[in-house]
């Protein structure tokens, strides 16, 4: 038998991640362990084998952070135990102590803008007045003094600023779920810019204005299916295309940070594609195309321009971040994000499309094992308005190395390939969107790479919906399934979101469901996975983070109580320092060990049995204490109550 590939070296911490440069170029900064826990770390840009660390957490460490523009503090983001309530703190480049800039407690902070042209501010949006909505304050990084410009209550959900960093435009979405721009300031105060009708608020959106106060720059899907780079004249309200592609919509889109202009545009469809739109930027497309066949990310660039730090996406190599010197044309490998794993075997992605059974074109991805057919998972990806991409993916290489075939798919919903696909989603939860899960598998089977006997469903948040659906709906398919931060009851998901997120909830009922009315709640409960828990008939593996503020750990506790009060089995992991998804490397080994064992011993796929794996985590198992034993090989932690044998 093959060796496999240690479990540690996916899911450990990774040697250095989220790289970025300075503004002037002559630092780099990342994310990497000191004393085990993820920590800020600076580096010449000359010399990156000489780092020193910024931060000094010893907690759940440091996960988000951005330079400011003058070059000398870098921004950190933390929440408390995974609550989402985050602080903002600034760390000053020449090593001293860090100032915390918002002090309040329970409040969510968002940086809301920043600007070249006042470097040593930084512009946040507060709900410590409001809970459901953000003020927008001013903050002075050398004093930490802040100040309050603008007082949101006319409950808009977010603002376009301009370049001396005061509002241009609120924007929110309305009773019959337009969305609005409105003016902020000058005469036509309160006037409305733009209204976007609601079937076009997920592929039109404002990106910004010049220097010059001409134009706005937009994502626009107005009069088209697919999302394009455009600009609008301020004055006359004429629209003009810079770039498009009608397979899918614009996405990521450089901008000089100067003149706001759009240097290259990013389309996405199966693969990735860079196109130029300010013409001294294709020689450096170019360049990066030859560079990076397999494809690539521009994540941070300096505010000349002239270097960029490149990600590379290859899916059969951990990811690897580059300098490049836009004046050379050449590229400089900086370090891997996982060196260890390079020397793994590693398997290549396929990009392939299947048609759904009403004729949409599917985009997926599968990562095949030596084997075939092979047990399939069918790893659904979160939102559920994201995508899944052509990169590399931990998940894929894990489970394609234990023998698995591993499918992702962009069901109806998805963003970036356009207005109707994602609107084709609208009052799909547990319907079409789940059909064309199973229609993907089935071309997994009908093409020989999956055996239809042996298939499990596996996703976090909306896609550990999908494997309770998966579960119920389909229980005759899905030989197994595991629920990361799934909700179970939509009406009760309604009800509790966060109320930071009360400007959305329109949103959430016109494409979930309305949970205002009679009708809406019953259609909500007809594709709640808790309505039908007695169809769970098949082995389920249940994780929650105790603190999440989006899922609620109830989501979880409701749907284990009822398949205990039925006598039908369920692991049930649960984390009491983790929110939405697990950040400590700690839970995500001791998570991921017995992800594996559990399919290991429902598909037959291969399994590094658990030995250190839950050292350091915070685990608890308040359900399946009898088969956390079998598939760990130890008792259950003696915090768990560990019913549900």
């Amino acid at each position: 038998m093959a060796t496999l590939i240690p479990r540690k070296l996916l899911f450990g911490n990774p040697d250095r991640s989220e790289a970025t440069i300075s503004p002037c170029g002559q630092w780099l900064a990342w994310l990497a362990p000191l004393d085990g826990v993820k920590n800020l770390w600076v580096a010449p840009t000359a010399d990156s084998a000489a780092p020193r660390a910024v931060t000094r957490d010893a907690g759940r460490g440091v996960h988000v952070y951005r330079w400011a523009y003058d070059g000398a503090h870098l921004l950190v983001q933390q929440d408390t135990a995974g609550d989402e309530n985050y602080r903002l703190f600034a760390y000053p480049l020449d090593g001293g102590p860090g100032r915390l800039l918002t002090p309040q407690e329970g409040v969510r902070v968002t940086i809301q803008n920043l600007s070249p042209e006042h470097p040593h501010r930084v512009v946040v949006g507060l709900n410590h007045r409001d809970p459901r909505y953000q003020d927008v304050w001013t903050i002075d990084l050398r004093s930490g003094e802040s100040r309050e410009v603008l007082r949101n209550e006319a409950g808009w959900a977010g603002f376009d600023f301009r370049r001396d960093l005061t509002g241009f435009l609120g924007s929110r979405f309305e009773e019959n779920g337009d969305l609005t721009y409105t003016r902020l300031d000058g005469p036509r105060a309160g006037e409305v810019f733009l209204r976007l009708p609601a079937d076009e608020t997920m592929t039109t959106e404002i990106m910004g204005y010049d220097s010059r106060g001409r134009w706005l720059y937009l994502r626009d899907s107005r009069g088209r299916d697919t999302a394009a780079l455009c600009r609008m004249d301020l004055e006359s309200g004429a629209v003009e295309l810079l770039a498009e592609d009608p397979r899918c919509d614009a996405g990521e889109t450089l901008a000089d940070p100067r003149t706001r202009e759009p240097l290259a545009v990013c389309f996405e469809h199966a693969k990735t594609r860079w196109q130029a739109v300010a013409p001294d930027w294709a020689g450096t497309v170019r360049a990066l195309d030859a560079a990076f066949p397999e494809g690539y990310r521009i994540v941070s660039r300096t505010l000349d321009q002239l270097l960029l730090l490149i990600e590379s996406t290859d899916p059969a190599r951990p990811v690897e971040y580059h300098l490049f010197d836009r004046a050379e044309g050449a590229a400089r490998l900086l370090f891997s994000t996982r060196a260890d794993l390079a020397s793994q075997r590693l398997r290549p992605m396929e990009a392939l499309e299947v048609e759904s059974r009403d004729g949409l074109p599917l985009v997926c991805y599968l990562t095949r094992p030596d084997a075939a057919p092979a047990p399939l998972v069918v790893l659904v990806h979160g939102g559920p308005w994201w995508r899944d991409s052509y990169r590399f993916s931990t998940w894929h290489q894990w489970l394609a190395d234990r023998g698995y075939a591993v499918l992702s798919v962009n069901f109806r919903g998805s963003t970036g390939f356009g207005k109707r696909f994602v609107n084709a989603g609208d009052l799909q939860w547990g319907k079409a969107m789940q059909d064309d899960l199973l229609d993907a598998a089935r071309h997994a089977i009908a093409t020989g790479a999956a055996d239809p006997d042996r298939v499990a469903i596996v996703g976090g948040s909306y896609g550990g919906y999908a494997a309770l659906v998966g579960m119920t709906r389909d229980a005759d398919f899905y030989a197994c399934g595991v629920d990361i931060v799934g909700p179970s009851n939509l009406r009760t998901l309604l009800a509790s979101i966060p109320p930071y997120w009360t400007a959305m909830k329109k949103v959430f009922q016109q494409r979930m469901g309305d949970d205002s009315t009679a009708e809406g709640r019953e259609a909500l409960d007809s594709i709640s996975p808790l309505t039908h828990a007695d169809r769970i008939r098949k082995p389920l593996l249940v994780v929650q983070g105790a603190n999440d503020p989006r899922v609620k750990r109830a989501e979880s506790d409701q749907l284990v109580a009822a398949l205990e009060q039925r006598g039908i089995p369920v692991l049930y992991l649960l984390y009491p320092d983790e929110g939405h998804g697990m950040v400590r490397a700690e839970n995500n080994l001791s998570a991921n060990a017995l992800i594996e064992a559990f399919l290991a011993k429902v598909l037959g796929g291969s399994f590094e049995a658990p030995g250190a794996d839950f050292e350091g985590s915070s685990l608890q198992v308040p359900s399946g204490a009898g088969l956390f034993r079998e598939l760990a090989g130890v008792d259950a932690p003696a915090s768990s109550r560990g019913g549900g044998d």
